[in-house]
């Protein structure tokens, strides 16, 4: 059961972002990128607070390898409005990026270090 559940963060990490910029090239899959990119985002949080893990480092190897997935699909993501024409997919890309990058921070900041952890640390 562990290492079905390990497959599908696995999943989670690589497989989702290395499709999304690939959809994003064609005119047609900047729709679909966007939505793969919305639905990367709830899977893997939804991953990060139901993955029953209690061994300490167990759990923070898992934190920091999903905010090693998140943060090159935000940069990546924030780059590419640079290469888009039309106004609209820039700002779409733009907002998607910006999202992606707090939830980073947000992943390497706190999610690594919980409350009850930095509170014993001090």
């Amino acid at each position: 059961m562990p290492l079905l559940k390990s497959r599908k963060l696995i999943y989670t990490i690589f497989v989702i972002p290395s499709v999304v910029p690939w959809a994003m090239m064609s005119l047609m899959g900047i729709t679909l990128g966007v939505g793969i990119l919305g639905f990367a985002g709830i899977y893997g949080f939804r991953s990060i607070w139901l993955l029953p893990i209690k061994e300490k480092k167990r759990r923070r190897t898992y934190n920091i390898l999903l905010s090693l997935g998140i943060i090159p699909m935000a940069v990546y993501v924030s780059f590419m409005i640079v290469n888009m024409s039309t106004e609209w997919t820039s700002w779409v890309l733009l907002v998607t990026g910006s999202i992606l990058l707090v939830v980073a921070i947000f992943l390497l900041f706190e999610i690594n270090h919980p409350k009850n952890d930095s509170l014993k640390s001090i």
